[in-house]
């Protein structure tokens, strides 16, 4: 194998191993900065509600991040650009409702 650092650990906690559907939607900036510093996400605004659900997966997730993976589907154009707050929906299996998190796009393949 090459001395090649492009699969070096950046994250600052360990990653969990594990394989979750996510759902994400779009956020507007107004509707994230009212989010900051917040411990438990409030019902969302109804127009965010109403955008479309994207769907993908995550194979491994820490404090610090996660890795949204799989054929993602509803991107607005087709793509994650960095910077953007999406607003994270996971399917747990045994909760009546999904986890719901807050999140920025760190870093996007296109």
């Amino acid at each position: 194998m090459a001395d090649d650092d492009s699969f070096r650990e950046l994250r600052k906690t360990e990653r969990v191993p594990v394989k979750l559907e996510v759902g994400f939607r779009a956020l507007a900036e107004a509707d994230a900065e009212a989010l900051i510093g917040i411990e438990t996400l409030p019902q969302l605004p109804t127009d965010v509600l109403a955008r479309p659900v994207g769907k993908g997966h995550t194979e491994n997730l820490s404090q610090g991040g996660m890795s949204l993976t799989g054929p993602l589907q509803g991107l607005e154009n087709g793509t994650l650009p960095k910077g953007r707050k999406r607003v994270l929906e996971f399917d747990l299996g045994d909760m009546a409702v999904p986890v719901q998190a807050l999140a920025v796009v760190a870093w996007s393949i296109e």
